[in-house]
Order: C-alpha cells, then sequence, then structure tokens
C-alpha cells in the first residue's frame, strides 16, 4: 500500500497526505496526463486500426521508449493488450535523460511517487499509469521505439480487465 495514500482513517499521520490533498494531487495528476497525451495524437488520421500499424515486435509484453512527461525526458510503456483500435499500456514511472536501448524490466516502477519534503513543494514527477487505454493513433504519436519482449502476468491485467468490464473508452 502507498503509505501517501489515505486508507479513510482520519487519524493520519502529519507527514501523509489528508484526503483532500490527496484528491487534488489526483486531479492534478489526470490533468498532467491528459495534457501529455493530447500532444501525441494532434497530427495524425482520425481514424486507426492496430492492423495499420506495420511493426513486428508489437505484441502483449513489448517495451517501448517514449517520450516522456516531463521535458527532456524519456519513460518506458509495455504493452498489456491490443484490440482493434487500442494499445493498451503500463506507462512506468522511471525517467531517462537519453531513450533507452535496453532496460531491466524489474527496475520499472508503477507506483505514483509523492514528496512531502519542503524542497520538493511543486516538483512534477514522471506519470505512472497501470493501464493506459490509448487509441492507435495516439500510440503512434508517441513515436515508440521498440526495446524489448517479455511477458505479461495475469496480475498486470487487472486493470485492462475492469476497463473492459466497464465499457471504457480510450485516450
Amino acid at each position: 500500500m502507498n503509505e501517501n495514500v489515505p486508507d479513510g482513517n482520519d487519524d493520519l499521520p502529519d507527514d501523509e497526505l489528508s484526503a483532500e490533498e490527496y484528491r487534488e494531487a489526483a486531479e492534478s495528476t489526470l490533468q498532467r496526463l491528459m495534457e501529455y497525451l493530447l500532444a501525441f495524437g494532434s497530427d495524425l488520421p482520425a481514424q486507426t486500426n492496430v492492423a495499420d500499424l506495420n511493426d513486428p515486435h508489437l505484441a502483449p509484453g513489448a517495451f517501448y521508449s517514449v517520450p516522456g512527461s516531463a521535458a527532456g525526458t524519456y519513460q518506458v510503456i509495455k504493452v498489456l493488450a491490443l484490440d482493434d483500435y487500442g494499445v493498451h499500456v503500463c506507462l512506468y514511472g522511471n525517467a531517462f535523460a537519453h531513450r533507452p536501448a535496453i532496460i531491466a524490466p524489474d527496475l520499472l516502477e508503477t507506483a505514483p511517487f509523492f514528496s512531502m519534503a519542503p524542497e520538493d513543494a511543486g516538483q512534477e514527477w514522471p506519470l505512472s499509469v497501470g493501464h493506459l487505454p490509448l487509441l492507435v493513433r495516439t500510440f503512434i504519436g508517441m513515436r515508440p521505439s521498440y526495446i524489448t519482449q517479455a511477458g505479461v502476468m495475469a496480475d498486470e491485467l487487472d486493470d485492462y480487465h475492469e476497463w473492459k468490464e466497464a465499457g471504457g473508452g480510450y485516450l
């Protein structure tokens, strides 16, 4: 459990986020995520299908590097699933100064990072999301660069299955 996420207990220590602070952080993160993704699909055709992609590596378990959520950085995504119109990925929160050509998948983090240190106030940390249902055009716009292939564990698909059951949309 993320120790900075309130668990409904009103007796939060002073160094943890209150429920209101957590809500504000979540809203800010969602806004950053939407701004981050919007830039990737702006100059692409409206209709694009997975079948239109000419990438022999595109399959569940493929890792790609993409421009990061912070200017001048790169991050890693992992393809979790594919369907006709979308590429479902995990966006890891690790940031790299240069586009990584190799990675250690076991060292990639999906847990959001919050720092309560005064010197970190206002710092925007790299975005991290366990499941992002991307339109193919958004995925293409991210200019993904293939790194390696690994398997997809069943627990990595939990959020994907919830999205599917809820009839979720794409970003």
